[in-house]
């Protein structure tokens, strides 16, 4: 990742902001100085002012065609370039996590986006707005202060777009291997699964996801670009997809049969009903019945809490009932997310939001 220094587009830029024009700016480049870097030890080291005659000799090559103020422009952008090296190299010694971050400076920035418009032609870039971090790519555990809405597969898709195309601009993978990735998830959604199983869900796709950001992180030591030009981040996606260990995530879960056991009990205990000549005697023992021994231990089918939703909350902030078919994935057909039926609200039962519980990120 280029910092201001080592940037070609930010050197352009701030030559062009101190008044140098044009054909200076190509003689400084035609001379190897295409950064700031290379400009503050061309002269002298940082620290010692060059002389007037070496800063107009970097222009021309008769130094008495240059103006006062094209030397005036020379000597601010050496100025500049003199102060940042100086100010990288005490960076380090004070080991903070400032020091840490690799700064993307918006020239630079500018430049990267403008590069990925022509390489993906297929990507329509506009509306879209690219924040890491305030131009600042770190890797650390922070408390998220901004939730990405995911409640369906699109939002999903979309906002694995929006990652890929940040990853790109940073240049620690390319596009193309980061959707690579995304696509192998995204496929196992649509993957038949045996009888008796269902395909994996969001969650299941979200924790695979996070599992292989973790194995990462383990593995790779830099994300620098390697000799050869490839990006370690672009190979270690690949290898994801061979390994066990994070795969796992995606086996088919069987099919939960516990929330339709209420439904179907009364219907078994009519068919094992004894023959219509005693059908009136064991109707008057009935209440007595279920007051009784026969209905210890067999709790109500009205208002039982269905196994997939067990240790969720029944009721949202306001004390409103919520629905329970809505949360489970056999879903309810008698309305949308944020209003309600019936049974209830339909809102989630995880975190109140406007999606089912098993659609639900929240861990």
């Amino acid at each position: 990742m280029a910092t201001i220094l080592e940037s070609e587009a930010a050197f352009s830029a701030r030559a062009l902001e101190h008044g140098l024009s044009v054909p200076h700016l190509d003689r400084l480049k035609d001379q190897g100085l295409a950064n700031m870097s290379k400009l503050a030890f061309s002269l002298t080291t940082p620290g010692t002012v060059p002389s007037d005659d070496a800063l107009k000799a970097l222009l021309d090559d008769n130094v008495d065609n240059v103006t006062v103020g094209q030397l005036s422009s020379i000597r601010r952008l050496m100025f500049d370039a003199q102060t940042l090296c100086a100010s990288q190299i005490k960076t380090p010694l004070h080991e903070t996590d400032a020091g840490k971050k690799a700064e993307l400076v918006p020239a630079e920035r500018a430049t990267r986006i403008e590069n990925q418009k022509v390489r993906l032609q297929g990507i329509e870039l506009t509306g879209k707005a690219l924040v890491l971090d305030y131009i600042n790519l770190t890797v650390k555990d922070v408390v998220p202060k901004d939730k990405c809405q995911i409640s369906n597969e699109l939002q999903l898709h979309q906002a694995f777009t929006r990652r890929a195309l940040a990853c790109d601009l940073m240049q620690v993978c390319t596009y193309r291997e980061m959707e690579r990735w995304h696509r192998h998830l995204l496929d196992q959604m649509q993957s038949p699964a045996p009888p008796g199983f269902r395909p994996p869900n969001m969650e299941q796709i979200l924790r695979t996801d996070r599992a292989g950001w973790v194995k990462m992180a383990e593995r790779l030591l830099s994300l620098k670009r390697k000799a050869d030009g490839t990006l370690p981040l672009g190979q270690a996606l690949t290898a994801l997809q061979s390994d066990p260990s994070v795969m796992f995530h995606l086996v088919p879960l069987p099919i939960e049969k516990g929330t339709t056991q209420p439904k179907t009990a009364a219907p078994k205990a009519d068919d094992a009903a004894p023959k219509p000549s005693n059908v009136k005697k064991k109707d008057k023992l009935k209440p007595a019945k279920g007051r009784g021994k026969g209905a210890k231990g067999k709790p109500s089918a009205k208002g039982k809490m269905p196994t997939e939703l067990i240790g969720l909350h029944q009721q949202d902030k306001s004390g409103r009932r919520m629905c329970y078919n809505f949360n489970m994935h056999k879903g309810c057909d008698q309305a949308t997310a944020g209003q309600s039926c019936q049974k209830g609200m339909h809102s989630c039962m995880k975190c109140f939001g406007a999606h089912p519980a098993y659609q639900c990120t929240m861990a």
